[in-house]
């Protein structure tokens, strides 16, 4: 019986993994640690977000321990379809498991239809497109759970590939946090009224 229901969990991870949406040597689902190790291995100039990481190159070792303990947000810049771009690798809050990556050209018209022509051999499900005022966005269903999405506004193409599962928990995890701090100054301020 043991057996039979440790098959079953394996078979579960396996198909979980499987269908984990894929950029350059990053895949959703992955946590922090091996982001880090990615990151080393590949000399990626991965920094937490908010500091330029124009002029660095390779990976900087000494900031690998300080990434780990709060940072949602990651990013380097490197030079994709013949253009400058920006990468962006957004964690979960809780687990920090890689749940977004965000790539953005500030040339993006002459990214944009490589960027649909690639999307497109990924045989996606489904795909709908909306307007605004100054652009428009593309989103593409890959499967039951990752979808890639391209913004295009005033020049500016971003590529969004989303594990909408992991997004989703994460949305559940922060109104949670939310909600108990504001339970929490309720229950402090109350006497004070």
């Amino acid at each position: 019986m043991k057996n039979i229901l440790f098959s079953l969990m394996t078979i579960i991870i396996i198909a979980t993994n499987a269908n984990a949406f894929t950029f350059d040597v990053w895949e959703s689902g992955m946590d922090v640690d091996t982001v880090m190790m990615v990151a080393l291995k590949n000399d990626i100039p991965l920094r937490k977000s908010g500091y330029a990481a124009i002029d660095w190159e390779g990976f900087d070792k000494e900031y690998k321990v300080p990434y780990r303990k709060g940072a949602t947000e990651y990013g380097y810049s490197v030079n994709l379809l013949g253009e400058n771009a920006r990468v962006k690798l957004f964690m979960t809050e809780k687990e920090k498991i890689l749940m977004k990556i965000e790539i953005s050209w500030a040339k993006g018209k002459e990214v944009k239809e490589m960027m649909e022509k690639i999307i497109l051999a990924k045989n996606p499900i489904s795909s709908t497109k909306s307007y605004k005022m100054l652009g428009e966005t593309t989103r593409y269903k890959i499967n039951y759970k990752d979808e890639i999405e391209l913004e295009y506004q005033l020049g500016i193409l971003i590529a969004i590939y989303k594990d909408t599962v992991l997004m989703k928990k994460d949305r559940k995890t922060k109104k949670k946090k939310k909600q108990k701090t504001k339970n929490s100054v309720i229950t402090k301020d109350a006497s004070r009224f």
